[in-house]
């Protein structure tokens, strides 16, 4: 009876295993196998993890659908932020939009110390994150680092954005110390931009900050910009647009 016992148990805790490991639509993360991203539910699962101090250092994602956030009763969580003083969450994954949208993403940041406001609040590591295409995206914050695409990049090697679009929409801010862009706010680590456009518009009270139409602010690295270009509006009363 009691090794009857204990097969159920090892059967029971191996399925409980099984089911919770496969988070995503599919994949196992690696280059070969990546985790597959086809719905919200995706998108935030991989937030909710991040947020749980997940990094995916070195894994790889791939989006296999057009994913659209209309009709959500809650704001998204950006995949990965720092809240408060605590220490930052970082994504540190490689991600391929396979140009599928993410259409009406829409984030509303209330709480002024929290940092990194973007799909994808806080990245660091060797990332590559291409062929993304934000359609319409909604950004509302009021803390530091915003934008579209990435709110802070810092911390580790390089990062990589190639063939990435934000097409539409808008990124807001209401502090006044924010740094702000379409692709990326904050860049404190090497970044090379290629082939990436955005059409966004940027609407901020910032003062004494970076605000640009790309990238907010280029604090530390290297920052390489190529066959990419911004053809949104920019208001903002910041010294330091571009």
């Amino acid at each position: 009876m009691k090794t009857k016992l204990l097969i159920f148990v090892y059967i029971f805790f191996c399925s409980y295993v099984q089911l919770n490991a496969q988070t995503f639509s599919g994949g196992s993360g690696t280059y070969a196998a990546p985790y597959l991203i086809s719905s919200v539910a995706d998108l935030q699962a991989l937030s909710t993890a991040v947020a749980a101090g997940t990094t995916y250092d070195g894994k790889w994602f791939k989006q296999t659908a057009n994913i659209d956030f209309s009709g959500q009763t809650s704001y998204f969580t950006p995949i990965g932020y720092r809240s408060g003083t605590s220490t930052f969450l970082y994504f540190k994954g490689n991600y391929n939009g396979q140009n599928y949208k993410i259409i009406n993403l829409s984030i509303n940041n209330k709480i002024t110390t929290n940092n990194g406001c973007a799909l994808f609040g806080a990245v660091s590591g060797n990332d590559t994150i291409k062929n993304v295409v934000l359609q319409n995206p909604m950004i509302r914050n009021a803390a530091q680092n915003s934008a579209a695409l990435i709110g802070m990049v810092k911390a580790g090697t390089l990062t990589v954005l190639i063939n990435n679009r934000v097409i539409g929409g808008f990124v807001r801010s209401s502090n006044a110390l924010t740094n702000i862009g379409t692709l990326i706010g904050n860049e404190q680590n090497s970044v090379t931009i290629r082939k990436c456009f955005s059409t966004c518009s940027i609407d901020t009270v910032a003062t004494n900050s970076g605000v640009g139409g790309l990238a907010g602010i280029y604090a530390s690295g290297t920052l390489i910009i190529s066959d990419s270009y911004f053809a949104g509006k920019i208001i903002s009363g910041c010294n330091n647009t571009g």
